[in-house]
């Protein structure tokens, strides 16, 4: 079945085969469950709405097409407007009941935008989130029997709320019977037109393939008019039509309307065509036509007798001719009117004289107003902003535009709140007491735009309002007003990344008395709290945090109380004292649930299976993300809460060696379209796995992660393990001094902050680089040696000292003048003990070392067994460069593990030898003759003998172009795991 308005044309369509194969095509794959997306672009006129309608005449009967067209409103769109028409036809199709109960927890704020859909809730922090999952859901269970194909025409005058959940759908949609279908003018594009980002984004999806019409050529357009005239143009006939029409199918049909008579003059522009083309249309026809197209591309026939005040019968007759000449088309529900193209529409609207224009935009306000009911009031209110304003009635554009504001902030479109708030603005001085109006002044609705700006993501637009606030407030004649600004500007700024959000909140509790409790100054206590946290000064954090709570408990806040507990607790975790850590979070939970505040519980859950990974925990950690993935999903906030949850989830089934699930995990929760904090976290947690795995896809992964630490600046729990990572790459390329380089800007760049979390994985990472760097016998002395020491006295007591310490001790035991062989049985030992978890790949790691220490020791015996057992835990994860390396001591040493003689390498075209590949490994890294000797347990004279060998088989003149050649032939070993 199709809802789709079919077009009136007169002419069969031409040109278009292989467009409409393609269209065919992506219906087909939707139908077999491989979800779509169409991007179709064209110039005006060029046959685009008429390409989509005869796909929808053409379909199979068990597809549904849901068409919304997006609204013109001189560059503020209605927010979610062609997509409440879709989502209202099929509550028409299903009825509300299935619609509501396939929203799931979504619905009540699904209903914001189809009230039929039941009660509202009220306006919540979470509700947008809970929106967009909602509206996907209904897709999902709309597209279980039958095909769904969603067309939003003319997506170059849709608003960004339309287009941020068209981009939410088109990443969230996998396997469901869907095509989304995005019809837009290329024409209208120009080089800043936000339209040009979001067909950028949505185009790098494999799902996504973009269709172009073209004009149509000489013998297109020769059928066309043979169609058209029901015989053979002539020949000068074609070529007046070709020259005029450049090949525009809706021109070659005007031209046609017009008559095509060889020599006749035909008018010189587009605009003029078309006026030609209304010109013989009565003259109230024409006039009625201007009213509409003020009113929109649609218009309904209630509407329009408002507008008019005409009579039923006067008015069907001005609009008879119209219909006739398929200026206008009635739409398919048959309770309104479609302009036959766009262009018609422009031009009738561009062809009205000032006075004209004020006065029907003011009679189309009116209208509006007089008819909005609760089924559109968003909608409506916009519209009358827009109308109001266009009429240059500047009270009631000011009046109509706070209320179309306070409409968009209830449908979750925090960009066009925003637009309208700044219109407010513009017409603040020009209305009689704007204050009065609005019952708040000047300042509060500039914080209130600034607030709009934050959820819309413009950054710019934040500063400007907040600029203007500061302005229009003394520090000294209005203490308390400036310290809400002060607040209000530091918790805007991401993740508390900046000194000047500290000079922020720090000036604002020198100006609010400590004995005169306040929310502002409970929540910028808690906002410094949090800051220190994030640079392990853990004291100070902690210190902060009570002080925070004492005046949230003060002050009857319960968020503010949550986040306390909250950031009370990770302080507590740092400081080594868990148990109260763990009591804390349990404090903030029971607040936050009894406030109704989903995000404390949600962060609660997060918080608290990041303290359990810092312990080592991972069981625990695994679980607590799991139940707080579960708590998101029954409330609807999978993707805008469950996807974090997810990353931590992941990041405690590495640690227990679950490659396979945390993978799975990972890619199910990068495909419900993750904000961008969850996508790096889940993103780096991926390319963990593959790296471990010695997956060919794991240095893309790593390079796709690039942009973290810039996106990301001076916060440890995304750079650092984004560092680390490609650390772990230079190193698996004998490149020691790129790993430390990598990690000595990135604990720069967190002023040397690490989070209890990664930290371990991290400092493990670094000694590793340091020690390589360094070579055995720099004792510790140089540049790397001096890294590594600031950062381990910075090594937070939250990161489950009892494994990494010891680890850590052991890794650095040569440098220290400690022996390694004691050190790294004491780091096995601490793996023996049950209640530690993990890593996995961690304490196989640890075991090959200690296996390494026995060797050089002479301690065969115990070596073959430790080595024996790391190889058998290194296959079961999977873990290939572990493996590797613990097969390839095993052969070096001559011990009798399974698997030592089967190790392969791409070296073998070469011809080198099994000894050789081994040489060839440390000649790439930078090893001299005695080095290797010492490695490989030979001596440096056979050493030499062997390095002189590679030089001839691999056609090298010395020992670094040997090594050039081994890094771009990929003939060298991975080296250590990571």
């Amino acid at each position: 079945m199709s809802l789709v308005p079919p077009l009136s044309v007169s002419s069969p369509l031409v040109g278009r085969t292989v467009q409409m194969r393609l269209l065919a095509d992506a219906v087909a794959a939707a139908a077999a469950g491989r979800t779509g997306v169409v991007l179709l672009g064209g110039e005006a006129g060029v046959g685009k709405s008429r390409l989509v309608s005869e796909l929808a005449t053409d379909l199979p009967p068990d597809t549904l097409v849901l068409t919304g067209q997006c609204i013109d409103l001189g560059g503020r769109g209605v927010p979610y407007a062609p997509l409440v028409a879709g989502l209202r036809a099929l509550v028409v199709e299903l009825g509300p009941e299935v619609v509501a109960r396939a929203a799931g927890p979504g619905r009540a704020d699904l209903a914001r935008l189809l009230p039929e859909l039941g009660r509202a809730t009220k306006e919540s922090d979470v509700g947008r989130g809970r929106l967009f999952e909602a509206v996907a859901s209904v897709l999902e269970r709309a597209a279980t029997p039958r095909t769904v194909v969603l067309v939003v025409e003319d997506m170059h005058w849709a608003d960004e709320s339309t287009r941020e959940m068209l981009g939410f759908l088109v990443r969230s949609l996998h396997d469901v019977r869907v095509l989304v279908l995005l019809t837009y003018r290329t024409d209208e594009l120009h080089r800043r037109h936000p339209l040009r980002r979001f067909l950028a984004e949505t185009e790098r999806g494999a799902r996504v393939q973009r269709i172009q019409l073209d004009r149509l050529d000489r013998p297109d357009v020769r059928s066309m008019l043979r169609h058209l005239l029901g015989h053979d143009p002539t020949p000068d006939q074609l070529d007046d039509v070709c020259t005029r029409t450049e090949g525009v199918p809706f021109f070659v049909e005007e031209l046609v309307e017009l008559g095509v008579e060889p020599g006749r003059p035909l008018p010189d522009s587009v605009r003029d065509l078309l006026l030609v083309r209304l010109d013989t249309l009565p003259e109230q026809t024409l006039n009625l036509l201007r009213v509409a197209a003020v009113g929109g591309a649609h218009v309904s026939h209630d509407l329009l007798t408002r507008v008019t005040g005409l009579p039923a019968d006067e008015l069907d007759d001005r609009l008879r001719p119209a219909v006739a000449a398929a200026v206008l088309l009635v739409d398919d529900d048959r309770r309104g009117y479609l302009f036959r193209h766009a262009l018609l529409r422009e031009v009738l609207h561009d062809d009205l004289l000032p006075g004209e224009h004020a006065r029907i935009h003011e009679q189309w306000a009116s209208a509006l107003e007089g008819s909005a009911s609760g089924a559109r009031s968003g909608s409506v209110a916009v519209e009358v902003a827009h109308h109001w304003y266009a009429a240059l009635d500047v009270p009631r554009a000011f009046t109509a535009s706070l209320r179309a504001a306070d409409e968009t902030r209830a449908m979750y479109a925090p960009r066009e709140e925003m637009q309208m708030l700044d219109r407010v603005l513009e017409l603040w001085s020009r209305v009689p007491h704007p204050e009065e109006q609005v019952g708040a002044d000047r300042v509060s609705v500039l914080t209130r735009a600034a607030a709009a700006a934050v959820r819309a993501g413009e950054p710019d637009r934040v500063a400007s309002f907040l600029r203007g606030a500061f302005d229009a407030v003394s520090r000294e004649r209005d203490p308390r007003r400036y310290v809400h600004l002060l607040v209000k500007r530091a918790s805007y700024v991401d993740e508390l990344a900046t000194d000047q959000t500290l000079a922020d909140l720090t000036e604002a509790l020198a100006l609010s008395p400590a004995e005169e409790p306040s929310a502002d100054r409970a929540a910028a206590l808690v906002m410094t709290a949090a800051w220190h946290v994030m640079r392990d000064d853990w004291t100070s954090a902690r210190e902060l945090a009570e002080q925070g709570l004492a005046v949230a408990r003060a002050v009857g806040d319960p968020k503010a109380e949550a986040n306390a507990l909250n950031t009370r607790a990770l302080a507590e975790a740092g400081l080594g004292e868990v148990s109260a850590a763990l009591s804390s979070l349990e404090q903030s939970r029971h607040v936050a649930e009894d406030a109704g505040d989903e995000t404390g519980v949600v962060r609660y859950r997060t918080n608290l299976s990041d303290v359990l990974l810092a312990q080592g925990r991972y069981r625990e950690a695994a679980e607590t993300a799991r139940a707080g993935r579960a708590h998101a999903e029954a409330r609807g906030l999978v993707r805008s809460m469950g996807t974090f949850l997810a990353g931590n989830e992941a990041e405690a089934l590495i640690g227990l060696g679950h490659w396979d699930a945390a993978l799975t995990l990972v890619d199910r929760a990068l495909g419900q379209d993750p904000p961008p904090s969850s996508s790096a976290h889940l993103r780096t947690q991926r390319a963990t796995v593959l790296l471990l795995r010695g997956d060919p896809g794991a240095a893309a992964a790593v390079d796709s992660l690039r942009s973290v630490p810039a996106r990301f600046a001076g916060q440890p729990q995304y750079v650092l393990p984004v560092a680390r990572l490609r650390a772990e790459l230079a190193l698996g390329q004998g490149n020691a001094d790129a790993a430390v380089e990598a990690l000595a800007t990135a604990l720069e760049s967190t002023g040397g902050t690490l989070h209890a979390s990664s930290a371990g994985t991290v400092m493990l990472t670094l000694a590793r680089a340091c020690v390589a760097a360094e070579g055995e016998d720099a004792r510790g002395v140089a540049g790397p040696g001096r890294l590594l020491d600031r950062a381990r006295a910075g090594f937070s007591r939250a990161a489950n000292p009892p494994v990494w310490d010891t680890v850590l001790d052991a890794e650095t035991a040569r440098l220290a003048g400690r022996d390694p062989e004691v050190a790294w049985g004491r780091a096995a030992a601490v793996f023996d003990d049950p209640e530690v978890q993990g890593p996995a790949h961690v304490r196989v790691y640890v075991r090959l070392r200690w296996a390494e220490a026995l060797v050089r020791a002479g301690e065969r015996t115990s070596a073959e067994a430790v080595l024996g057992a790391a190889a058998e835990e290194a296959r079961a994860l999977g873990a290939e460069p572990l493996l590797r390396s613990v097969l390839g001591l095993a052969r070096r040493a001559r011990l009798a593990v399974v698997g030592a003689d089967s190790v392969a390498s791409p070296a073998d075209r070469y011809g080198l030898t099994p000894r050789e590949r081994e040489v060839l490994d440390l000649v790439a890294a930078g090893r001299s003759n005695a080095d290797i000797a010492g490695s490989l347990f030979i001596s440096p004279k056979t050493a030499s003998v062997h390095v002189s060998n590679i030089l001839a088989k691999v056609g090298a003149a010395n020992r670094a172009e040997a090594a050039a050649i081994a890094h771009a032939a990929g003939l060298v070993g991975s080296g250590r795991p990571a």
